[in-house]
């Protein structure tokens, strides 16, 4: 019990970071970091979700070893956790992209799939209505607000100015 206690904080807390990340990077005009940031957050909202549910076998295989946005908000819906989220599809598989283009020929195979390389200061608000929409909707799934997302922020030991001011800047 205490392992899974902390594995949830663990995820939770990587939630926080990589977004506050992600919004870091853009601030500095870095939108490639940066999506690949925001994805991450997204990617841990779905686990931390995930996480609360028993999973058949071949499912938690896809949730500890994918990166595949698209399939895991799947298994949520498949395991009706985070029910209350309005997710578009095609935007989950625009930022499962940005995970393959970590790597130079995960960006090739990119190109030769999909034909289009996106990211720049316009993706930013949509990742951030995404994640907000994660975000309350985990909130309602864990009956609580301590785990939001600027819960985290504000109340991070030892208090951390830059990861407040890099969630709530422009929000």
């Amino acid at each position: 019990k205490l392992e899974e206690g902390r594995r949830r904080r663990e995820i939770l807390d990587r939630r926080v970071e990589d977004y506050a990340a992600g919004r870091l990077l853009a601030s500095r005009g870095l939108y490639r970091a940066s999506a690949v940031e925001l994805a991450y957050a997204i990617e841990f909202h779905l686990k931390a979700a995930l996480g609360e549910v028993k999973l058949d076998d071949s499912d938690q295989r896809l949730v500890e070893s994918s990166h595949d946005l698209p399939r895991i908000f799947g298994l949520c819906r498949k395991y009706d956790v985070l029910a209350s989220a309005r997710v578009s599809l095609d935007f989950l598989c625009l930022a499962r992209d940005h995970f393959e283009r970590r790597y130079p020929r995960g960006e090739h195979a990119l190109m030769e799939r999909e034909k289009y390389m996106r990211d720049g200061q316009d993706t930013l608000p949509v990742y951030d209505d995404c994640i907000i929409q994660l975000d309350l909707a985990l909130a309602a799934d864990y009956d609580t607000t301590d785990f939001l997302l600027g819960t985290g922020a504000l109340h991070a030991f030892p208090f951390i100015p830059a990861l407040a001011e890099s969630i709530f800047a422009g929000n």
